[in-house]
């Protein structure tokens, strides 16, 4: 068994001696020494070398815990990561021992608080981030530069702004590329391009242009503030064509369209489709996703892409027997009706009311009677107007048919009859495994909205 020693200064001009002194002094050496290296960076010189001497049985011992780790998350790891290798550390001013047991349970208080704040940045992020996307601004949700087709909106404008000229080429080289050309043929056939930094637009950048949601003015799956260069339905119509260049083979329209609206209980993160075990289809949490502040997915959820179809499909049928559904259906002839009786009874209290004021003028009704009639009258006007408003509103937005097939409906309107119907983002939960594996229904709860 070999007792090793770790010192650190921040600066140049501080001194470890003092902490080698220490460490020596209570038994440990040799002594590793960074000079001039900050806790806040991952890889030391010093420390690396020690890290690769350790071995079990040994222990490593330091002045402080902020002598070897960034944060109480970082300390949480590399702890672990010691007794992993069965070495015990040893902080001599906070009286640390991982060889017995008060150390062991100091060690396990830090990791609950490591996680307790880990979930604590998760549930602010996810906060902030479904705050962004709500508000709909292309700008703060993606950060960076304008992508190609926006430009830096005018003074005062918090959002991107449409770039026409770029706009109209993207779309002009989607429609070719839909017409099967190459993607590098569209690139020389149409004239040159650059995006709002400047950069001649090149293959690469066309074609990733192609396939980003913000082409087609979404954010997360869901509508932004500004239209983008695309439709929706030829952004849908691209990611297939372009899926079956990469594949080689036709691809199913639609194949994961739920991935993101699903969330990972553990980690927050957005669930990716992919083939997985004997080539069926899951939902898996496996790729980050730094709009929903995961650089590092758990990877400790996946699930059945056709469990999950499944059970949004039979929510989807529960939902639509509901008056919610056929209120969504913005287009239907009862909400045309509702609309039209609310505008003749708007007419008519706005009739009432003038007529209320000549009588009042002329003295055939009192002013007690006179307010209190107009009261009335202004009362049912402001409801009116505020449920006339409300379907304008729903008018204005992509439509639903009045009869919800769901199985006939593009993935673009199942997704949009899934934000009417059903609570989102849907949080997955970990399905065990083995013999006490839980199904999907067991895993997902689904929440239908209120009217």
């Amino acid at each position: 068994m070999t007792r090793y020693g770790y010192a650190r200064v921040s600066t140049n001009d501080q001194h470890p001696e003092a902490q080698a002194e220490r460490l020596v002094a209570a038994g440990f050496g040799p002594v590793y020494t960074d000079k001039g290296v900050s806790g806040t960076q991952a890889r030391r010189k010093q420390w690396d070398k020690l890290l690769a001497k350790l071995q079990p049985g040994d222990e490593l011992g330091c002045t402080k815990l902020d002598r070897i780790g960034r944060s109480v998350a970082n300390l949480v790891e590399v702890v672990a990561d010691l007794m992993a290798r069965e070495v015990e550390l040893v902080v001599l001013d906070q009286n640390i021992d991982t060889s017995t047991p008060s150390g062991k349970l100091l060690f396990h208080m830090l990791a609950a608080i490591a996680e307790f704040e880990r979930g604590l940045i998760i549930e602010r992020t996810l906060d902030g981030q479904a705050a962004v996307r709500r508000a709909g601004n292309l700008r703060r949700s993606l950060g960076g530069p304008p992508v190609l087709g926006f430009r830096e909106g005018d003074e005062g404008d918090d959002d991107w702004q449409l770039d026409q000229p770029a706009a109209e080429w993207l779309a002009d080289a989607a429609e070719r590329v839909l017409a099967k050309e190459p993607v590098e043929a569209v690139l020389a056939a149409l004239p040159e391009m650059h995006d709002a930094t400047g950069r001649k637009v090149n293959a690469k950048m066309l074609r990733a242009a192609l396939q980003r949601p913000a082409s087609a003015g979404l954010i997360d799956g869901e509508p932004a503030a500004i239209a983008g260069p695309l439709d929706v339905d030829t952004w849908n119509r691209l990611q297939v064509d372009f899926g079956s260049r990469k594949r080689g083979r036709p691809v199913v329209a639609g194949r994961y369209p739920f991935g993101p609206r699903l969330r990972c209980a553990k980690c927050g993160n957005q669930l990716t489709g992919a083939p997985g075990y004997k080539g069926r289809d899951y939902y898996a949490c496996k790729n980050p996703h730094k709009g929903l502040g995961v650089l590092k997915p758990c990877r400790g959820v996946s699930v059945l892409a056709e469990d999950v179809h499944t059970l949004i499909a039979d929510t989807i049928a529960v939902w639509a027997t509901t008056p919610a559904a056929r209120l969504a259906a913005a287009r239907t002839p009862e909400t045309a009706t509702r609309r039209a009786e609310l505008e003749a009874r708007i007419a008519d209290t706005q009739d009432m009311v003038a007529d209320l004021w000549s009588k009042r003028q002329r003295g055939h009704i009192t002013p007690a009677r006179y307010a209190t009639l107009d009261a009335e009258a202004a009362v049912q006007l402001d409801t009116d107007a505020a449920e006339l408003d409300a379907l304008a509103k729903l008018d204005a937005e992509p439509g639903l048919p009045p009869v919800i097939e769901w199985d006939k409906m593009t993935p673009a309107e199942q997704l949009r009859t899934l934000d009417k119907a059903i609570e989102t983002p849907i949080v997955v939960q970990p399905g065990n495994g083995g013999g006490a594996a839980l199904s999907a229904a067991d895993r997902i709860t689904l929440k239908l909205k209120a009217i």
